[in-house]
């Protein structure tokens, strides 16, 4: 499949938004509406499930506009049809003053989210979506990216932080493993 990658960024904000608008949440009603916002917040879970749609909307479109929500679309035929939210770690607040993450640096990339558009699930999308990533991460001189799958293999709809294997395949290493998943790292230095 011939797919094309950009950056979020201005010009590409009304496809990402537009993406979000429009995707199919019967598996999981509960996440219609986050518009990979999230992981850039630091309010509290029942805070977060308050948030509206529009809310969220206007956070990441504002979050964009200022360059801090990053990541890459997946195009077909010039239609958004994947998302990869792709950060420096520090931009996501949700992580920023972790402690289990206080060892890594702003030399720090962090893969965090995937959504891929029903039809293009299990072909792939999400795989290429990494490469570009870690492509984008690599030119922009990060030493490092860090990737926190999970499996949930009754469910692969819902594995939106990806698995341990599509990480594997593209060189990532298992740092240690936890009840959430495991922690992984591509150490960009030494490839």
């Amino acid at each position: 499949m011939e797919l094309e990658f950009r950056p979020l960024n201005a010009s590409t904000a009304q496809d990402f938004v537009s993406f979000f608008d429009h995707l199919d949440y019967s598996y999981k009603p509960d996440w219609q509406g986050c518009y990979c916002v999230y992981y850039h917040t630091t309010c509290e879970d029942d805070a977060w499930m308050a948030r509206t749609s529009a809310q969220n909307r206007a956070s990441a479109l504002d979050l964009i506009a200022r360059g801090e929500m990053r990541g890459f679309l997946a195009y077909a035929d010039n239609q958004c049809v994947g998302w990869c939210n792709a950060n420096a770690l520090h931009g996501l607040q949700r992580y920023a003053r972790s402690p289990e993450l206080a060892e890594f640096d702003a030399k720090t990339g962090v893969i965090i989210c995937f959504v891929i558009h029903p039809d293009f699930r299990g072909k792939g999308v999400a795989r290429q979506l990494i490469r570009a990533a870690v492509d984008g991460f690599r030119r922009e001189g990060f030493a490092r990216i860090l990737a926190l799958p999970f499996e949930w293999k009754d469910h692969p709809e819902l594995q939106y932080h990806g698995t341990r294997a599509m990480f594997a395949e593209a060189g990532f290493r298992v740092l240690k493993t936890d009840q959430r998943g495991a922690w992984m790292v591509l150490d960009l230095l030494t490839q």
